[in-house]
C-alpha cells in the first residue's frame, strides 16, 4: 500500500478505507542522478571511467614528479583540471 508517515504535507495522500485513515506517501518522482553530499564523489567517479581522463591524469602525474619533468606541475595539473571543471559544471546543470 504505502508508507506510513505520521503528520500530512504537501505531497502525502490520505486513503480512507473502512474509517481507517491511511497517510501515504506522495507519489512524486525523482530523477536526479546527484544529490548535494554525493555529487563531488559520483562526478570524479563517472569522469575517471573514461579513459582519456585517467591517461591525462597519469600525465599530469608523471609530469609533476621535479626529477623526471622540466615543467612545472601547475602546466600539467592546469589543463586536467580546466576540463574536469567544465565537464563536472555540464553534469551538475543537466542534473539540476
Amino acid at each position: 500500500m504505502g508508507v506510513l508517515f505520521p503528520k500530512i504535507n504537501d505531497e502525502s495522500r490520505v486513503l480512507e478505507l473502512n474509517s481507517t485513515e491511511y497517510r501515504l506517501r506522495g507519489n512524486k518522482i525523482d530523477t536526479a542522478k546527484y544529490s548535494v553530499v554525493t555529487f563531488l564523489p559520483k562526478s570524479l567517479l563517472l569522469q575517471f571511467t573514461r579513459l582519456s581522463n585517467v591517461v591525462f591524469l597519469a600525465n599530469a602525474v608523471l609530469q609533476s614528479i621535479p626529477i623526471i619533468s622540466t615543467i612545472s606541475p601547475l602546466t600539467a595539473i592546469g589543463p586536467l583540471a580546466f576540463v574536469l571543471s567544465l565537464s563536472m559544471l555540464r553534469e551538475g546543470y543537466e542534473d539540476y
